[in-house]
């Protein structure tokens, strides 16, 4: 029986993606080979072996195969991510057990839980530490009395390859493995400029930074709920996001600057009065702050192409590039302090904060 992916919720399809990681890392084990191929993960009793020794996962052997030969990219990818891993020295010189969303994972952000709560810090769990598995021949973890030590101890156990945390992406060919944490000094990059829209309505918009691959897009990622939006750093080039930017970051940024955004109410007060044309005049002010002047032509050609597309929810679409495009201008306007705001934006994507633990990003 093969799943059928439209079936799938997000979460679950999360756990089956991530679990599959488990699973292939766990038949390089069996066979005692760094690398491993499609037809290795395919194959049912290695498969049945590296789940029932070497992964400790929220979701059934079953499940996991049906998964797996539902989602051929997704093999692929796992592969690749796996074989270039173990071509580095992060997984060497043990027999691990693989964690995703159960015991020894489920401890270690328990313990960051119990800590941040202590200590009065607002940083989530995945800006902590995005590792989405955990190797680790260590079956239990010691309490901690700040996370100071809970870092120290997780840093310490990478260091000698007994708990490393691994951060997944969907990859493609040629995946790369890096180090992140705060030990690694962030690079310092700043606002470039807000990028040209295909189109003058798109639901937000995107900061081109100083570095030319990476850049953040700010919208919101869920209209019909009508959810503020958010930003997310994406490199040029790769299929793979690399992090979004945490509420209480955006939240600081827009607090300290003064960067408006417009109440949810007047935008719910301007559409049941029908006054559309004003919310497209905003955009069109919005967008020539960003340094875009669009001609008369355009901005009815464009708007009828959004018509066309369809608007999920009008409260949950206007917010959502209102706030970006207010966000955009103020970049656009402020250069003195753009520099800033993005750069707390980046560091806060690509969980690299003073308080972040380390981890070991495949991408």
């Amino acid at each position: 029986m093969r799943l059928n992916k439209y079936l799938i919720n997000e979460s679950d399809r999360t756990s089956l993606q991530e679990g599959l990681h488990c699973v292939a890392f766990g038949i390089s084990q069996v066979l005692r080979k760094k690398k491993i191929t499609l037809d290795n993960l395919q194959n049912p009793d290695l498969f049945h072996q590296s789940y029932q020794n070497f992964c400790k996962v929220n979701v059934s052997n079953d499940e996991l195969w049906n998964f797996s030969e539902s989602e051929e990219s997704w093999r692929k990818s796992v592969v690749s991510s796996l074989n270039t891993l173990r071509s580095t020295n992060w997984l060497k010189g043990y027999k691990y057990k693989f964690y995703r969303g159960v015991s020894l994972m489920n401890e270690i952000y328990a313990q960051y839980d119990k800590l941040k709560k202590a200590e009065g810090i607002k940083l989530s769990n995945d800006k902590w530490n995005p590792s989405d598995i955990w190797a680790s021949i260590v079956t239990t973890i010691p309490n901690f009395n700040n996370i100071i030590e809970l870092n120290a101890f997780i840093s310490d156990k990478l260091r000698i390859r007994s708990l490393v945390g691994i951060s997944l992406k969907k990859v493609g060919k040629n995946p790369k493995v890096v180090l992140q944490g705060p030990s690694e000094k962030p690079e310092i990059l700043g606002y470039k400029i807000i990028k040209k829209p295909k189109e003058m309505f798109p639901t937000g918009m995107v900061i081109q930074t100083s570095k030319g691959d990476l850049m953040i897009n700010f919208r919101s990622f869920r209209i019909s709920q009508q959810a503020d939006i958010t930003g997310e750093l994406i490199q040029k080039g790769g299929s793979a996001r690399h992090g979004k930017v945490p509420s209480s970051v955006k939240k600081e940024m827009i607090e300290k600057y003064k960067i408006p955004q417009m109440p949810k109410q007047r935008i719910k007060n301007l559409i049941e009065n029908n006054n559309v044309e004003e919310l497209i005049r905003m955009v069109v002010n919005l967008w020539k702050q960003c340094g875009y002047d669009f001609p008369e032509n355009k901005i009815k050609s464009d708007w009828k192409i959004r018509q066309e597309k369809g608007i999920q929810d009008d409260v949950g679409y206007w917010q959502s590039i209102l706030h970006s495009l207010e966000l955009g201008a103020f970049l656009n306007t402020h250069k003195s302090v753009a520099n800033d705001i993005v750069y707390n934006f980046y560091i806060g994507a690509a969980s690299i904060s003073d308080i972040s633990s380390e981890f070991i990003k495949v991408y």
